[in-house]
């Protein structure tokens, strides 16, 4: 009796755990899709500096002639 009440506590011990596991997971996911959002957003300000830095040396170039 008293081995199947120490499996029982394992067992009960388990779900929880897992349960916490599968929280954590789904909070890392939604972090990880917040955080792929500021990537992209990111990557769209990099890629329009690039073109206004491109466009500037151009008119600095062109004003110097």
């Amino acid at each position: 009796m008293r081995k199947i009440t120490s499996v029982e506590k394992e067992i009960k011990c388990m779900r929880e755990v897992i349960a916490k596991i599968l929280e954590k997971q789904d909070q890392l996911f939604e972090k990880n899709q917040e955080v792929k959002a500021k990537c992209c957003q990111l990557e769209e300000t990099v890629k329009v500096n690039n073109e206004m830095r491109s466009a500037l040396e151009g008119i600095k170039r062109r004003t110097k002639l």
